[in-house]
């Protein structure tokens, strides 16, 4: 599994046990299962928008179109959204009652580097860093 794929499906695993109630041990298996099923008919569309992303990269405070898009997501999702946290920052809320609650944190900004992976969604964004250099744009973490 790439490291992409890997990632998307964490990513989805975490959204999808944060919003799934807490399992008696008698349904573990039916939760392990529907979490399964979700993984895979959602799979399509999340590498989809992975590969988006990282084909269009956007720096450090000027994540606007990044931003954009997760929240449409998340939306989607039923997660209450507010933006402009910080500028571009975006905060996803998804209510499932009382008990624990679980943060998941993630980062939209791209690095100033020249993209060279090969990749047939290798970014190809240039952009105007900080103190007005044109720089290639690449998710590189």
């Amino acid at each position: 599994m790439t490291e992409g794929k890997t990632t998307i499906l964490l990513a989805a695993v975490c959204m999808l046990l944060a919003a799934m109630p807490p399992a008696a041990n008698a349904e573990d298996t039916a939760a392990e299962k529907q979490l399964r099923e979700w993984i895979e008919s959602e799979y399509p569309s999340l590498e989809a928008t992975y590969k988006h992303l990282h084909a269009n990269p956007e720096l450090s405070l000027q994540e606007k179109e990044t931003s954009a898009l997760v929240a449409r997501e998340l939306t989607a999702a039923g997660y209450e959204v507010a933006t402009g946290i910080g500028g571009f920052g975006v905060v996803g809320v998804l209510r499932n009652g009382e008990g624990p609650t679980v943060l998941l944190r993630g980062d939209m900004d791209a690095l100033p580097i020249t993209e060279a992976t090969g990749l047939p969604y290798a970014s190809t964004v240039r952009a105007t860093d900080s103190q007005g250099r044109e720089v290639g744009v690449m998710h590189a973490c």
